[in-house]
């Protein structure tokens, strides 16, 4: 089975770097362009998940994707800001109702400009959990759980 996962957030909140993570775990994952998008595909036993990175709001063309992921910085309340808006074109497009929104950079409480009623209020919004992660910081070993973790919750969606 194939799942095609879309990677959205605006620059600097931890799409290329989580990709990039993901393929230096799995080595059999593959890189390619597709329409001027970046792709990556990572093979897991029988399933694979192709994830399409995009830095702009979702559109009537990015309804075909099974899931998608919503990346913020946890120290930047405009990329925050930035992914509920996408969210919401996502969820007007799309016409699904599943993705994951990822809090990035986690680790960064003293600079941390997302506050917990942040959180709270788009969970409530969107009826989403919010997860979170640390892209450069974490070490494969975690960002592989992380991803094992989240492939599970797209699989339930």
């Amino acid at each position: 089975m194939v799942y095609k996962v879309l990677v959205v957030g605006s620059g600097g909140e931890g799409k290329t770097t989580f990709i990039k993570r993901l393929v230096n775990i799995y080595k059999d994952a593959e890189k390619r362009t597709v329409n001027e998008m970046p792709v990556c595909i990572v093979h897991m036993g029988c399933e694979s998940y192709e994830f399409w990175e995009m830095n702009e709001e979702p559109d009537e063309k990015d309804s075909s994707f099974d899931t998608a992921l919503f990346l913020f910085d946890y120290t930047r309340l405009s990329s925050f800001n930035d992914a509920k808006r996408a969210i919401q074109r996502y969820l007007e497009y799309s016409g699904s109702e599943y993705f994951i929104l990822i809090g990035n950079k986690c680790e960064a409480d003293d600079a941390r400009q997302v506050t917990l009623a942040d959180i709270s209020e788009a969970q409530m919004a969107f009826n989403a959990r919010i997860e979170h992660m640390s892209a450069a910081e974490w070490s494969d070993e975690k960002i592989a759980k992380f991803w094992n973790y989240l492939a599970r919750r797209m699989k339930n969606l």
